[in-house]
């Protein structure tokens, strides 16, 4: 199991922040049709144990079919810099039974138990129409880009993913968007609130009919 090569260091005050992508794909040359993507702000003992997590997963439903790819380094935005790390792991659509399905939300349950006593204040305000559009943009982008060495086109930072619908449960503050790429695939976006940041349940990925 691939993990980020180097270690945080313990003793480091500044939070990780992490990206945990899982997907499932019908075969390795595929872009996953579906895509769990979330973002965590972890201490570093708890990023460093993110990869070990999804080992535990892997070998506790028997799966066979997998990859997976850890990145970890410093985004750097002016003076200011983050330490980062993204994990991805896709599985083949094959191994997904009910039961692996459930045991990828019990793998970012574990993730967020891991920041509790740390958590983010909720929104004080709903998001608005724009903020969701945005925050679904970011999350298809990101979680697709480990995928770019497929055979399938996937989205990248400067394609235009065309909005086709946005719709806004106010009952229970869910937004979900729709969004088309430049190849004619759909992305279906629900964003739900954990811990007060918006997160995606699930992406849905359909290939143009011709795929």
């Amino acid at each position: 199991m691939a993990k980020n090569t180097v270690p945080f260091e313990s003793g480091q005050s500044e939070p990780i922040q992490v990206t945990l992508i899982v997907g499932l794909k019908d075969w390795v040359g595929r872009s996953p049709d579906r895509l769990w993507v979330e973002r965590f702000e972890l201490s570093p003992e708890e990023a460093n144990n993110v990869g070990g997590y999804a080992e535990r997963f892997v070998e506790s439903h028997a799966i066979k079919g997998f990859t997976v790819q850890a990145q970890s380094g410093r985004a750097s935005w002016g003076a200011d810099g983050s330490p980062y790390l993204n994990v991805a792991l896709f599985l083949s659509a094959a191994a997904a039974t009910q039961a692996v399905v459930r045991g990828v939300d019990q793998l970012f349950d574990r993730i967020r138990e891991a920041r509790s006593g740390r958590e983010r204040e909720p929104w004080r305000e709903p998001l608005t129409r724009d903020q969701a559009i945005e925050s679904a943009r970011w999350f298809v982008i990101s979680g697709y880009e480990p995928a770019a060495d497929t055979l399938d086109p996937t989205p990248g930072p400067t394609d235009q993913l065309e909005v086709i619908s946005d719709t806004h449960d106010v009952e229970a503050d869910r937004w979900t968007v729709c969004f088309r790429d430049s190849t004619g695939a759909t992305y279906k976006v629900t964003l739900s609130d954990q811990a007060g940041i918006p997160s995606p349940s699930l992406i849905e990925r359909t290939r143009r009919r011709s795929d």
